[in-house]
Order: C-alpha cells, then sequence, then structure tokens
C-alpha cells in the first residue's frame, strides 16, 4: 500500500495520482484489475505484486464508494 500512497495519497485522496476514495463507484473490479495489470496513462503495470495480491487489492479497491 505504501506504494500507492506515493502517488494516490495516504487516504487514497490524491496527490500526483487521483483520487481513489470512491473508485468502487467509478469501476468494476475487472476495469481496476486491467490496470493494475496492464498500468494506464503515467501510472506503470503493477507486476512486482502477485496476481494474487493485485486481486485483493482490485477487491479493496472497488469496496472504496
Amino acid at each position: 500500500m505504501s506504494n500507492c500512497a506515493s502517488c494516490h495519497g495516504g487516504n487514497l485522496q490524491g496527490a500526483t495520482g487521483p483520487g481513489l476514495q470512491q473508485i468502487g463507484a467509478k469501476m468494476n473490479k475487472e476495469q481496476i484489475l486491467q490496470i493494475l495489470e496492464n498500468g494506464k496513462g503515467s501510472m506503470p503495470a503493477q507486476s512486482h505484486i502477485s496476481a494474487d495480491e493485485r486481486d485483493q487489492l482490485a477487491t479493496w479497491l472497488t469496496e472504496k464508494k
């Protein structure tokens, strides 16, 4: 999570990257997982974490509504 916080903020409020506090209201799990796996814009793919960890992260972010 500390890697995410460097761009998305400690409370997911946004910093150099967009805020994620309500990302689950805007994107579904599959969309979030695709971004984690492939990257988007200036956000690189999160290949340093396992597929299981990416899945867990996508599930957690989907709950942010």
